[in-house]
C-alpha cells in the first residue's frame, strides 16, 4: 500500500513507524508497507526539524482485510470465449492463460481488470479451437 506524509516547511528528518514498533528514519516521505494477516495497523509519519526537534506527527490506521478469492460464474464458447466471473468490487483480477497444462506450465497474461461490479463479463477473443486453459488471479 502506497503512502505519503504530507511536510508543511522543511523537513531535516521524516520517520516511518509501523505496527507500534521502531521508527525508520532512511525512508522518504512516500513510503509503501505491506500486511501478511487482516487487522487495524497504526501508522505514524513524524517530521522532524531544528523548530521542531521532537517533530510533529500524524497517526492513520489501516484497515487490512480478506480479499475473497474469484471465481468463475460460467464460461462460454461463443467462438471466442466469455467468461463471467463472481468477485469482489475494487479487486484487480488478472485473466492468465496457458495451453499445455503439463509441467512446467507457462501462464500467459490474457487481461486485467478492476472490478467494478460483483459479477464482471470478460472476453478472449483470440481463442481459438486449439486447447486454452484459464486462470484467475487477485489482489
Amino acid at each position: 500500500m502506497p503512502l505519503i506524509g504530507r511536510i508543511s516547511g522543511r523537513a531535516s528528518r521524516v520517520e516511518w513507524t509501523f505496527d507500534a514498533g521502531n521508527a525508520l528514519t532512511n525512508l522518504s516521505y512516500a513510503t509503501s508497507r505491506s500486511w501478511s494477516a487482516p487487522g487495524s495497523y497504526p501508522v505514524i509519519f513524524r517530521a522532524l526539524n531544528e523548530s521542531f526537534p521532537a517533530g510533529v506527527s500524524a497517526t492513520a490506521i489501516v484497515e487490512v482485510v480478506t480479499v475473497p478469492a474469484p471465481n468463475w460464474a460460467s464460461i462460454e464458447n461463443l467462438g471466442y470465449q466469455r467468461f463471467y466471473i463472481n468477485t469482489a468490487v475494487g479487486v484487480t483480477n488478472y485473466i492468465e492463460f496457458t495451453t499445455n497444462l503439463a509441467p512446467p506450465v507457462v501462464w500467459l497474461p490474457l487481461k486485467t481488470s478492476v472490478a467494478t461490479n460483483a459479477l464482471m463479463r470478460e472476453f478472449d477473443f483470440e481463442s481459438t479451437n486449439a486447447a486454452r486453459f484459464y486462470r484467475i488471479r487477485s489482489e
